[in-house]
């Protein structure tokens, strides 16, 4: 797994490329933690993540509880087919604000 990061204004973009997994989800939670300390919203852009576990979604779960912590949020854009079934079967997608573009993820802070 690789993790890109932008900053777009006040929010934080980061890209993950490959698998979010119990042996690198360490990796999303310990970047987060470094960043939510200077902002506190997040679009985390799934379009080149292929696949994820339950350890990785509890990643994005406790970087959420996180954001919140924090008074911050995180939207997530571009999950693909395999990732979202997860999503699906979990219902994860009740507690994400999920786009289908990174760019309306990014608009929809805008409405805040």
């Amino acid at each position: 797994m690789q993790i890109e990061q932008q900053d777009n204004g006040n929010i934080v973009i980061l890209m993950i490329e490959g698998q979010l997994v119990a042996n690198n989800a360490y990796l999303l939670k310990n970047q987060f933690n470094r960043l939510i300390t200077e902002k506190p919203d997040f679009v985390i852009d799934l379009a080149r993540m292929d696949y994820i576990d339950s350890t990785g979604l509890g990643a994005l779960v406790s970087c959420l509880r996180s954001a919140t912590e924090n008074k911050g949020t995180i939207k997530i854009c571009c999950l693909q087919n395999k990732p979202r079934m997860l999503f699906d079967i979990t219902k994860a997608y009740k507690i994400f604000d999920i786009y289908e573009t990174r760019e309306q993820a990014v608009a929809s802070f805008a409405g805040n």
